[in-house]
């Protein structure tokens, strides 16, 4: 089960990668999509130190539409659970993501990928300003 896991978590992870819009060049000849994101991610930690640098923020950004997109999501179901299960429940289940999100990116991410202080911060605000938002209005 939890190879299952560790698969599905790998999937959503590297998901940015794989729709990576922009091209790159390499040897003369334009790539694109996941080559593309990976290319620039060396060439960002070879000029900057890290694949995510605040120097180079076009990988930084991309990735962090797909955290806004992933904490709309998040809400959708905490929307779902507020209207149709309990109220309790709804803040039960964001509060759980919230602890898991800064597990991931303060622990785990760190430790596992070798993530900078500040690409974790900026992925975690990422992720909690849109519930901040949606339970503030």
């Amino acid at each position: 089960m939890w190879e299952a896991l560790k698969k599905i978590y790998d999937y959503l992870l590297t998901f940015p990668e794989r729709l990576y819009p922009f091209s790159e060049e390499l040897d003369g000849q334009k790539v694109t999509g996941e080559k593309a994101y990976k290319l620039l991610a060396v060439k960002n930690k070879n000029k900057y130190g890290d694949a995510y640098a605040l120097s180079s923020p076009k990988l930084l950004l991309w990735r962090q539409v797909f955290h806004v997109f992933g904490s709309v999501v998040i809400i959708l179901i905490a929307d779902f659970l507020f209207r149709k299960v309990s109220f309790f429940n709804g803040f039960i289940f964001l509060g759980l993501f919230v602890f898991l999100m800064f597990i991931q990116e303060f622990y785990l991410h760190p430790h596992h990928y070798e993530q900078k202080f500040t690409k974790g911060l900026v992925d975690f605000i990422s992720w909690i300003l849109p519930i901040i938002i949606y339970i503030l209005l």
